[in-house]
């Protein structure tokens, strides 16, 4: 098959040669080493995020709330 025309497979062979191709790529751990964001600064991102909604918009009513109040009507 590897020396094959790709006009001259069919389609289950050409799926089969893409997902062979991707499962390898996948194997090389090619897409796990780009740029690694430690958890510390996505934590940090995400309380930089909240601070600045608290800031535009106030205070949030939390979830719990929200669903004891929509439970009680």
């Amino acid at each position: 098959m590897l020396n094959q025309s790709i006009a001259e497979m069919t389609v289950q062979d050409l799926e089969s040669l893409i997902s062979k191709i991707v499962d390898e790529r996948i194997n090389q751990g090619n897409f796990t080493k780009r740029n690694n964001i430690e958890k510390t600064e996505i934590v940090q991102k995400i309380h930089t995020l909240q601070e600045n909604l608290k800031q535009k918009y106030g205070e949030f009513s939390d979830l719990t709330e929200l669903l004891r109040e929509d439970r009680d009507r």
